[in-house]
């Protein structure tokens, strides 16, 4: 996927992905359709207003599809890894990254003991 794509088509693509846990904005009013724990990833966001992440340097471990590492790229970290021992949240990682243009590192398949 090189162009840019239209809400319509970048709602098919994320479609074509099961299981979503986390709802990533993707840009073009499209979110991926995670699960509902806004109350307490909203409870976790207002918490980090408090953390500068400017020049910082990232670890999310457990990222899953990448929500919170494509978060702290966005509050300026210099340098953001995702890991997961899932290798099918993955796929979804890379579809994410893609499209947001992020330049988050992808470790996958990978335990954090073997890191």
């Amino acid at each position: 996927m090189t162009k840019r794509l239209s809400s319509n088509e970048l709602r098919a693509e994320v479609q074509k992905f099961p299981f979503w846990y986390h709802k990533i904005d993707l840009g073009e009013r499209v979110i991926t359709p995670g699960y509902n724990f806004d109350p307490i990833w909203d409870m976790i966001r207002r918490t980090r207003k408090h953390i500068d992440y400017r020049d910082k340097k990232v670890l999310d471990l457990a990222s899953f599809d990448g929500m919170w590492a494509f978060e702290a790229e966005k509050l300026a970290a210099r340098l953001v890894v995702a890991t997961d021992c899932y290798y099918e949240t993955f796929k979804k990682f890379l579809f994410c990254k893609e499209v947001l243009g992020s330049d988050v590192i992808p470790y996958y398949n990978i335990s954090p003991y073997d890191m």
